[in-house]
């Protein structure tokens, strides 16, 4: 998996990840909120 400038490793993305049960779907992992937002702040043009 890419890396992000300004981000964490993947592995420890993953151990602040958040699991959401969601109704009729189940649990679904998503990223950290401080993780979300840190990585719109570092998205660029290209992306």
């Amino acid at each position: 998996m890419g890396r992000r400038r300004g981000m964490g490793e993947f592995e420890e993305l993953w151990e602040r990840q958040v699991e959401v049960d969601l109704p009729e779907v189940g649990l679904v992992a998503v990223m950290a909120l401080e993780d979300l937002v840190k990585s719109k702040k570092t998205q660029t043009d290209n992306d």
